[in-house]
């Protein structure tokens, strides 16, 4: 299966074990946006609001591509400054979608 992992750019150190253990088990990965990079939108901050937004609006295209090329998307969830499962609201709005597409997929 192709699996996008999407996760906090502030937890993208703890990406890859469980990249490396997905790989493992025979699935294709795709990491996050910048994941090479993670500070990289706060670079492009400094640099002027209008480059921090052309890079944001091509970081969001570049994740809808990824999202259209794998089979399923996987939210990393870690504690972030005493939060747990950040980023809660992303995760509140992805997996009812995801569940509803498996159902989907199931019934067909």
């Amino acid at each position: 299966m192709k699996i996008f992992l999407c996760a906090s750019k502030y937890n993208y150190g703890k990406v890859a074990p469980i990249k490396s253990r997905l790989e493992a088990m025979g699935h294709v990965i795709t990491v996050p946006n910048s994941y090479d990079e993670p500070m990289k939108e706060e670079e492009m901050k400094k640099i002027s609001p209008e480059a921090h937004q052309q890079w944001k609006a091509a970081m969001i295209r570049l994740q809808k591509e990824k999202v259209d090329a794998n089979d399923a998307i996987l939210v990393l969830n870690f504690e972030k400054n005493g939060q747990p499962n950040y980023p809660e609201p992303i995760s509140k709005i992805l997996l009812p979608a995801l569940r509803a597409v498996l159902a989907e997929g199931e019934a067909g």
